[in-house]
């Protein structure tokens, strides 16, 4: 699998692509690229496509000792971080949803489940279309 990851600053909000399998090795790497790239930690609004994503090796258990790191980081924050997961297919749908389910012990993340990547851009408030934000961009990507 390859994730490819680029920053929107302002209004600061992470896009990330997933494409083929997720592991649980990539997203400890793709939060260390944020800081070292961009200055931003996971803990940052985000809109993830993960229209292309086949499998994943992620377990539950590994998303909830995930979940528990980033509730522990965004208790500390002013305000929710947002992060709109475009998930189309039932497989990308049924691993958003059980993300959701950890993301749910902490108030600060405000998760929503999207059909359409328009409408999570939209409900981001960004300005601008599919084409121009995810189209011709500067991804930066990490490989499995």
């Amino acid at each position: 699998m390859t994730v490819h990851f680029d920053f929107l600053s302002p209004p600061g909000v992470m896009m990330i692509v997933y494409e083929g399998r997720s592991t649980e090795a990539q997203q400890n790497q793709l939060f260390q690229e944020m800081v070292e790239v961009f200055g931003v930690g996971p803990f940052v609004d985000s809109i993830s496509d993960m229209s292309a994503l086949t499998s994943s090796s992620i377990t539950g258990t590994d998303m909830y000792l995930q979940s528990v790191v980033i509730k522990k980081q965004v208790e500390k924050l002013p305000q929710p971080i947002r992060q709109a997961l475009y998930a189309p297919g039932a497989l990308p749908y049924g691993i958003a949803r059980m993300y959701m389910g950890y993301a749910d012990l902490s108030p600060k993340l405000d998760n929503q489940i999207f059909d359409d990547l328009q409408a999570a851009i939209d409900w981001m408030g960004l300005q601008g279309t599919v084409d121009s934000l995810f189209g011709q961009r500067q991804w930066r990507s990490i490989a499995d």
